[in-house]
């Protein structure tokens, strides 16, 4: 009689992995966070008639620049993606702490500076909110359709050339699916560093459509990661962890 195999052990930290690890992870992704926001929410702040396009190119180039200065390090810079990979338990739970709170409050000290330069109220006109006449459900399924486009794309891309370029491009590709509905913030940091900032100064901007912007964004990457693990396999999937973290990458 064959024994039967016995589950795997959870732990806080995975074997290979060691503080010293996690936290370079953790300030990798709190710095990428930083300089996107900063990006992101002078160029929502600045945006003209335009903003359907300009915004939306912003977030994609964004993107695209953290991911290449600091890919070696850590590469999500996105609290629907990382969760994405523990639901799939494919990251620890420290490193997930890790990354969820430089990422929170990267996007937060980038609204805090950019106060400093623009008004409250042209910081409040950054934060993602629906088009007038959506509703909550319409919102909530805008982010998760939005988010599992541009997740998709990322993880059925894989380990490929120009995988950076693909980042930045899927991310600007999901805000145009959804952008005149809900806002397009496929990062629930977008909106958080935003309302914790805000609420730092006693100004309340939290409302049900948070619920859109974390949850929704949430629900779509990990439906984009349960769609491409069926589609790529489980080793397709292992090389994008990898390509994330770069743990192969020597240079």
């Amino acid at each position: 009689m064959i024994d039967p195999v016995p589950e795997p052990e959870v732990r806080l930290v995975k074997p290979q992995e060691d503080f010293a690890m996690l936290k370079i992870r953790g300030i990798a992704e709190f710095k990428g966070s930083f300089f996107l926001g900063l990006i992101v929410i002078a160029a929502t702040i600045q945006a003209g008639p335009d903003r359907y396009l300009t915004v939306p190119l912003a977030h994609g180039v964004g993107l695209f620049i953290v991911v290449a200065g600091l890919g070696a390090y850590s590469a999500q810079f996105n609290p629907a993606i990382t969760l994405a990979f523990y639901f799939a338990r494919k990251v620890s739970t420290w490193e997930m702490i890790y990354n969820l709170t430089g990422q929170t409050l990267g996007w937060t000290l980038s609204a805090l500076i950019l106060r400093a330069l623009y008004t409250s109220d042209q910081l409040n006109s950054a934060c993602p909110k629906p088009a007038n006449g959506v509703e909550f459900p319409n919102a909530f399924l805008s982010e998760t359709i939005g988010t599992f486009v541009f997740a998709s794309i990322i993880f059925l891309h894989r380990n490929k050339p120009l995988h950076d370029w693909m980042v930045g491009l899927s991310l600007t590709a999901g805000m145009w699916c959804v952008f005149g509905v809900s806002g397009g913030a496929l990062n629930p940091d977008r909106y958080l560093g935003i309302v914790f900032c805000q609420w730092l100064f006693g100004v309340n901007l939290m409302d049900m459509n948070a619920l859109a912007y974390v949850f929704g964004t949430s629900l779509g990457a990990v439906l984009a990661y349960a769609a491409s693990f069926s589609f790529i396999g489980d080793s397709g999937i292992a090389d994008l962890e990898s390509h994330f973290a770069n743990l192969n990458r020597k240079e």
